[in-house]
């Protein structure tokens, strides 16, 4: 989840520090944000886990960048930065910019809801805007541009084992009082436990950064994790 998010959210950042002054004139921060927006709203409506969520956000904000960062020297591609992302970039001689990579983050993020339809008023709304100043012609190429980026995201997203983790054993609790148990009041599932098999965007693997060993669980009333768990527990009921 913690890679994948930071992905989108670097990607994000990037467009909001520059894309009021190296974009389309149309193309604001509100509109990107809007964008974004209404794919969290299905995300919630489909009920995706944090760490799938994540994955969604990461691809389809990598499909927009890599159209609308052609728009300027200032924004470098993620190609051979990323684990093998392929390269995506096309002749961008004829199509606007700035609504392909709105469109291509639309429509690479349709390609991973359940619920992708509920997207549909806002991808025509926003073709409608850009009607009143593009021909149909480039509303097309806009459209066939992007959906080319999509099926291009659909395949490297393909090959990061997510399909894999899906099809693993589920995951069986341990017996013991160090262990995590489910909680009321739903008694939820472990979240994406096989989670950290992906392939990592940046990283070789998980193992390139490990962290600081756990505090050793323990009942004694003196020991760290009582005394910091005691704090966790007191803040809950307050």
């Amino acid at each position: 989840m913690i890679r994948s998010g930071y992905i989108a959210i670097i990607t994000c950042c990037l467009f909001c520090a520059g894309i009021n002054k190296t974009f389309a004139q149309k193309t604001d921060v509100q509109q990107l944000n809007d964008a974004v927006r209404n794919i969290t709203n299905v995300i919630m409506h489909d009920v995706y886990s944090p760490p799938a969520a994540s994955r969604i956000y990461a691809y389809s904000t990598i499909a927009a960048y890599e159209v609308m960062q052609q728009a300027s020297d200032s924004f470098p591609s993620y190609y051979g930065r990323i684990n093998k992302m392929p390269y995506l970039q096309e002749n961008s001689s004829e199509i606007n910019l700035t609504l392909t990579g709105l469109l291509s983050l639309y429509y690479t993020a349709q390609s991973f809801l359940f619920s992708y339809k509920e997207l549909n008023p806002y991808i025509d709304s926003l073709i409608n805007e850009y009607r009143a100043f593009l021909s149909e012609k480039d509303i097309l190429n806009a459209q066939l541009w992007a959906g080319t980026m999509a099926m291009k995201m659909m395949g490297w997203a393909g090959e990061d084992g997510f399909k894999k983790i899906h099809n693993m054993p589920r995951y069986e609790l341990l017996n013991a009082p160090y262990a995590w148990q489910p909680t009321p009041p739903d008694f939820a599932d472990p979240v994406e436990p096989y989670w950290g098999l992906l392939r990592p965007f940046v990283l070789d693997s998980g193992d390139q950064v490990v962290p600081l060993p756990c505090t050793l669980f323990s009942t004694d009333t003196s020991s760290d994790f009582y005394v910091n768990a005691q704090l966790v527990y007191d803040a809950g009921k307050h």
